[in-house]
C-alpha cells in the first residue's frame, strides 16, 4: 500500500505539474533518499558531490559509485507500470544489481545469502552501529518478510507499514 500511495502521489504531482518541474522534484528527492541511505550506512557521502555525480553520471570514488547505482535503482523503480513482484529471487537479483563487483560491500556473495556474520560499521564513529541478521537466519527473515508485505502490511496505513518495516526487518 505505501507503494501503491507513493505512486497515485507522484501521479497526481505528474497531472498538475509540468513535466521538467515534476522531473526536477523527483531528480531533488532521489538525491535527498540517496545521500540519507549511504549516510545511514556510515558512508562518509557529501550531497554537493553526490549532486555532481548524479549531474555528471561519473564517480570517482566507491562512495560517488554507490550513489549514481542507487540512484538508477530509484529511478528505474519509480519508472516501472507497477510494483514488481518481490520474492526471494528479486531481492537478490536486486543486491547483485546494487554492489557490482562487490562495490560498497567490505565481503561476502554479491546476489547471494551471506555466509559470515555482518553489520554496518562506521568509519566516522569507529564502531559497529548495526549488526545484520547471522547468516543462517537470512533467508528465513527475507522470507518472512515477504510474507507480511503481501499479507499484513497491505491492511495497514501505509505510514504504520513503513514504520513496522524499519523496525523490525
Amino acid at each position: 500500500r505505501s507503494t501503491e500511495s507513493l505512486r497515485l502521489d507522484g501521479r497526481l504531482e505528474a497531472a498538475v505539474l509540468s513535466p521538467s518541474i515534476h522531473r526536477l522534484i523527483l531528480a531533488i528527492a532521489r538525491l535527498r533518499n540517496v545521500v540519507s541511505s549511504l549516510r545511514i550506512e556510515g558512508q562518509a557521502v557529501d550531497l554537493q558531490a553526490a549532486r555532481r555525480v548524479l549531474d555528471t553520471d561519473q564517480a570517482q570514488t566507491p562512495e560517488e559509485k554507490e550513489v549514481l547505482l542507487l540512484s538508477k535503482a530509484y529511478e528505474e523503480l519509480h519508472s516501472l507500470a507497477r510494483p514488481p513482484d518481490l520474492s526471494v529471487g528479486y531481492i537478490c537479483k536486486l543486491h547483485g544489481r546494487l554492489f557490482p563487483g562487490g562495490i560498497g560491500l567490505v565481503a561476502g556473495p554479491i546476489g547471494r545469502f551471506k555466509d559470515a556474520p555482518n553489520g554496518v560499521y562506521s568509519e566516522t564513529e569507529g564502531r559497529m552501529i548495526f549488526e545484520a541478521t547471522p547468516p543462517a537466519r537470512t533467508k528465513a527473515e527475507i522470507e518472512t518478510l515477504i510474507e507480511w508485505m503481501s499479507d499484513d502490511a497491505r491492511l495497514l496505513p501505509p505510514a504504520v507499514a513503513s514504520a513496522l518495516f524499519f523496525a523490525e526487518f
